[in-house]
């Protein structure tokens, strides 16, 4: 099986609103690994 990287910065609404916990949720569902976390300008960066 091949291994893929994917990064992706989100940017709007992001923080404060439960994005990272419901990426987390659907990550796990799908068997994905990685992480999201918090940027300074607001964003979120997420690797899986």
């Amino acid at each position: 099986m091949s291994k893929v990287c994917i990064i992706a910065w989100v940017y709007g609404r992001v923080q404060g609103v439960g994005f990272r916990y419901t990426t987390q949720y659907e990550a796990k569902r799908l068997g994905l690994t990685g992480y999201a976390k918090n940027l300074d300008d607001g964003s979120v960066e997420v690797v899986a």
